[in-house]
C-alpha cells in the first residue's frame, strides 16, 4: 500500500479509513506526530485491507472525503 504524508500545519487532525462505500474507521489527533503513529495503528487493526481503502488525513474542522457512488 503506497503512503505518502505531508502535514503542514499543526492542530486537530481527522483521519478517516473508508472502501469507498461506507467508513470503516475514524480517528482524531492532536498534532502531526501524533496523527502517523494513530495511522499506522488504524491499519494494523484490520484483518484485511482490500484494493479501494483509503486512509484519508484531513484538518478535523473539514469535511471528510466524499464516498463514491453506489
Amino acid at each position: 500500500m503506497p503512503v505518502y504524508a505531508r502535514v503542514d500545519r499543526d492542530g486537530d487532525l481527522r483521519l478517516t479509513l473508508y472502501n469507498g462505500e461506507a467508513v470503516l474507521d475514524v480517528q482524531h489527533a492532536a498534532t502531526p506526530h501524533e496523527a502517523r503513529r494513530v495511522a499506522i495503528m488504524m491499519l494494523q487493526s484490520r484483518d484485511v485491507l482490500n484494493h479501494g481503502n483509503t486512509l484519508a488525513v484531513r484538518n478535523a474542522v473539514e469535511e471528510s472525503p466524499p464516498l463514491a457512488p453506489k
